[in-house]
């Protein structure tokens, strides 16, 4: 997990310097936040018994958090 972290700060990180994500949270919370709703995806796929197609949704899930990252100006 903190190989992982370490790797999506420094994609958070970069993405701020260029204003693709929004600067104001700092970049260490962006990566509680998406680690944190990845964590719960796979838990809620594992106890609904593998019943979704956890890719599927998934990358609603990424394009949702895209979405709140993204600066919007």
């Amino acid at each position: 997990m903190a190989t992982k972290k370490k790797h999506l700060l420094q994609c958070v990180q970069q993405g701020q310097k260029e204003n693709l994500f929004i600067n104001t949270l700092p970049a260490e919370t962006l990566v509680h936040v998406i680690m944190g709703g990845f964590r719960l995806h796979m838990l809620q796929w594992r106890l609904s018994g593998y019943a979704f197609d956890v890719k599927a949704k998934g990358n609603k899930h990424i394009i949702n958090l895209l979405t709140l990252l993204t600066d919007q100006k």
